[in-house]
């Protein structure tokens, strides 16, 4: 059983004091204690992302202010690349499935993009959400067992709690929550995942942005500004 010190530890360190009060009925509803048994083990091994940016989406973006989910896999597993939201970093070299997704942009609506950090895209209602929320250095998809519970929970919450969220899946581990949440919204976009490995066999090509703008349009909200 957890120490008192320990949770006042973890709940400093990885600034959950600081999520948005529209999460805190969901993080209250899941149990606290489950969230610290997680962390207790991933803290085992060294992992990404920095602790203050693993819950780093919760504080930046509101339930309410949701338009568009997009979901990937998990962090970048190098070193000082993941920043917390799903294929972000605020590292000045672009990781390759940023890089496609910023051809696909280009090619999809001719938006160049020049920053690599998409707090711009949050702070414009866009969930960028890894499937997982941390992963061991160097070690893709090695938590993801460690998460996938609390990604269902989460994603059949919003889902339950706004019914003019548009979906993006991006790889098919996006794509198994679409089915373990049974999202049968009018507002779904899939593809491949954007890494070197899959883009060319569905990713490309696929104009997500587009077709956001699109459902946008036609849910009366105001659209992103991707280049922003």
């Amino acid at each position: 059983m957890l120490k008192t010190e320990k949770i006042e530890e973890f709940r400093k360190n990885y600034l959950l004091d600081n999520i948005d009060n529209s999460w805190k009925s969901f993080f209250n509803y899941i149990n606290w204690k489950k969230i610290y048994n997680i962390i207790e083990v991933i803290e085992k091994n060294k992992f990404l992302p920095e602790k203050e940016d693993v819950f780093r989406i919760f504080r930046e973006l509101s339930l309410e202010k949701i338009k568009v989910v997009i979901l990937g896999q998990d962090p970048y597993h190098q070193e000082k690349v993941a920043d917390g939201f799903a294929f972000s970093t605020r590292s000045h070299r672009t990781p390759a499935s940023l890089q496609n997704i910023f051809t696909e942009l280009k090619n999809d609506l001719g938006i160049v993009r020049n920053s690599n950090d998409l707090i711009s895209w949050v702070k414009q209602g866009v969930f960028l959400l890894n499937c997982y929320l941390t992963v061991e250095l160097n070690k893709p998809l090695s938590h993801s067992e460690e998460w996938k519970w609390f990604s269902q929970k989460l994603i059949n919450h919003i889902k339950e709690n706004k019914d003019d969220i548009i979906w993006v899946f991006w790889g098919n581990n996006a794509k198994s929550f679409k089915i373990l949440c049974n999202i049968k919204s009018n507002y779904v976009i899939e593809s491949t995942h954007p890494s070197p490995y899959s883009a060319k066999f569905g990713f490309f090509n696929s104009k997500p942005f587009s077709k956001i703008f699109n459902f946008l349009k036609v849910l009366k909200k105001e659209g992103i500004n991707w280049a922003d």
